[in-house]
């Protein structure tokens, strides 16, 4: 089953806007961007200092690893956290979406990734976050 492109966006913006499920979604850094210590150093523009926190989070935000974990990984409250990711991506350091493949093949991936993220997902409202 092919997925069109729009349908994926739309679904992927609609699950970001949950902050339930928002937590669960993996962020990830920018692909060129490279992180040296607590220095971001971003092609053709100034470096950016980040605090150890911050670059503890950027670190941490691999594509995989879902919003909470690197909260608690963090020692970070739920609320703190967020407030934390939410600041890295509002200064365009790292996304935080759902990140849905765009491929022929997308269907059977979010099923590998749903069967291998079940067991670590909570139920949300008696919903779940695949």
């Amino acid at each position: 089953m092919f997925l069109e492109p729009w349908a994926l966006a739309t679904y992927a913006a609609a699950l970001a806007e949950d902050p339930q499920i928002r937590m669960w979604l993996p962020p990830c850094p920018m692909p060129h961007y490279v992180l040296a210590g607590e220095l971001l150093q971003r092609p053709g523009m100034p470096a950016i200092e980040l605090t150890p926190e911050q670059a503890a989070a950027v670190a941490l935000c691999d594509g995989t690893m879902p919003a909470a974990k690197i909260t608690r990984s963090l020692g970070l409250s739920e609320q703190d956290g967020t407030g934390l990711l939410t600041d890295l991506v509002r200064r365009k350091i790292t996304r935080w979406d759902a990140n849905l493949p765009v491929s022929p093949h997308t269907e059977a991936l979010l099923e590998r990734r749903n069967r291998r993220d079940r067991t670590n997902r909570p139920a949300i409202n008696g919903r779940r976050t695949a």
